[in-house]
């Protein structure tokens, strides 16, 4: 890997004290200062919090250790493009007369905050970014020199560390799977999974791209992330080459859309796909998982190619009464009214449709 040519910023002992480059802000009538860290520093300012300690008298969840080590992971493997929010402290000096901010000119807000070396620092928010950037400079110390900014507040009370933390973690909203799915362009499989949605015309037309549940009145037919999972297990140890997968994956689904009428008037505009969602179930995730399992042992079968055998089948999928209304069923995923989706509901689905096919194809 080149060698990474980055501007140092670091605390440095001057006087018995860690000065920091730092700019000075206000928020709820208090100051705050953000600063930006060496990630070699990090190491010696923040020691990992005791977990024997009561979450009474903590200010943070316990570590998941499986968390830090998948943050260091993506940190050493996409060294030049992996980027990490800011990381929230709560400092704490044992006097706080002996912490300054000095400006570095009169009524200005960029300075140095100077800091008595046995200050101590707590992570209210980021303490798995913390150890696990820790972890990533232990395997490549070049990642040292470079820099995560950091949120200082000047701690109160353990009440209000509690409080911050909760805050922090209450208002910010992550965003849905099928968005994160979208948004990865690192995994081969999500850009393989865009491409099969985009090689699927009733796919590509209405599938959200953003929720992971669809609303009544929406526009869609399906969720990306629903599309993922019965992808996903319908390639389930297909021997096929990337490209291979993609285009028989597209295949089948494209054979299935045929087979659906009803798909094909949502394309037409002649029902809606409100009114679809609402009246029948096959576009529902627990469906399309059961059609990708009835698949997957046709595929596995026929060494994955799709013969005339597999097309006639899944083309018998056009005579099967798909209205929510059909008694049949109740008590194979639908219970009381309600659409229940687990791996043994997807199994028995399956298994009724495939008996239908057969019934359908010995008429």
């Amino acid at each position: 890997m080149p060698s990474r040519k980055v501007a140092r910023v670091e605390p440095k002992p001057l006087s018995a004290a860690i000065e920091i480059p730092a700019i000075r802000s206000i928020q709820a009538g208090c100051e705050y200062y953000t600063v930006m860290i060496p990630l070699r520093q990090l190491a010696k300012l923040f020691e990992r919090e005791d977990q024997d300690i009561p979450p009474e008298l903590r200010a943070q969840r316990l570590l998941n250790t499986g968390r830090a080590k998948k943050i260091r992971n993506y940190v050493v493997e996409n060294p030049q493009d992996y980027v990490l929010n800011s990381i929230t402290v709560m400092i704490d000096p044992p006097n706080s007369s002996n912490m300054e901010f000095v400006p570095i000119q009169p009524s200005q807000d960029w300075g140095m905050l100077r800091l008595p070396l046995d200050t101590k620092f707590f992570a209210c928010d980021g303490q798995h970014r913390i150890e696990g950037l820790k972890a990533a400079v232990s395997s490549n110390p070049e990642l040292g020199d470079e820099t995560i900014s950091v949120v200082f507040y000047l701690f109160s009370s353990l009440r209000k560390a509690q409080q911050m933390f909760r805050d922090l973690n209450s208002y910010g909203v992550k965003p849905s799977t099928s968005l994160s799915m979208s948004y990865e362009h690192r995994d081969p499989e999500k850009t393989q999974l865009r491409d099969i949605k985009a090689g699927v015309s009733v796919f590509a037309r209405f599938t959200d791209m953003e929720k992971t549940a669809l609303p009544p009145k929406s526009s869609k037919l399906f969720t990306l992330n629903a599309i993922d999972a019965a992808t996903r297990s319908l390639l389930k140890n297909c021997p096929l080459d990337p490209d291979g997968k993609t285009k028989l994956a597209i295949a089948y689904w494209n054979l299935v859309a045929k087979s659906m009428k009803d798909w094909q008037a949502v394309c037409d505009r002649t029902l809606a796909a409100s009114d679809a969602r609402q009246n029948y179930v096959y576009s529902h995730a627990v469906t399309l998982e059961a059609i990708e399992t009835l698949g997957w042992a046709l595929l596995n079968k026929s060494e994955w190619v799709l013969t005339d055998d597999i097309t006639a089948s899944i083309s018998s999928l056009e005579s099967i009464n798909w209205e929510r209304s059909n008694p049949d069923w109740e008590n194979v995923f639908i219970f009381d009214g309600k659409i229940r989706k687990d791996r043994v509901v997807v199994l028995n689905l399956a298994k009724l449709l495939n008996q239908k096919i057969k019934a359908t194809q010995n008429i």
